[in-house]
């Protein structure tokens, strides 16, 4: 990007590293992004994979998460009936909200 926020162009075309993100050998600072799509969710430490992510990224670039998501307060009908058959159909080990996410 530059300095008036325009995009610049490059020539050199993105490389995609498909693997397990927590176990990947790759230096501290490798990458420009990172992009979980509807993994996070399925992750027994979301904590760990933020954290990891961070590591990865260097300054000031960015991380894409799509999740599925939970709402900040969900009533008790919302968890019985729309919330854990996601979660057990999914079989998502962690159904977050966006705040927690954020954090």
């Amino acid at each position: 990007m530059t300095a008036d926020g325009a995009v610049a162009a490059t020539s050199a075309a993105p490389t995609y590293v498909l693997s397990d993100f927590l176990t990947h050998e790759v230096g501290e600072g490798a990458f420009d992004a990172v992009v979980a799509i509807e993994s996070t969710e399925h992750m027994a430490s979301p904590e760990a994979f933020f954290a990891r992510a961070a590591g990865l990224l260097r300054p000031g670039r960015r991380l894409v998460v799509c999740a599925w998501l939970s709402c900040e307060a969900p009533s008790p009908r919302a968890v019985r009936h729309l919330l854990e058959p996601i979660a057990r159909e999914g079989r998502l080990a962690y159904l977050g909200t966006a705040n927690e996410y954020r954090a």
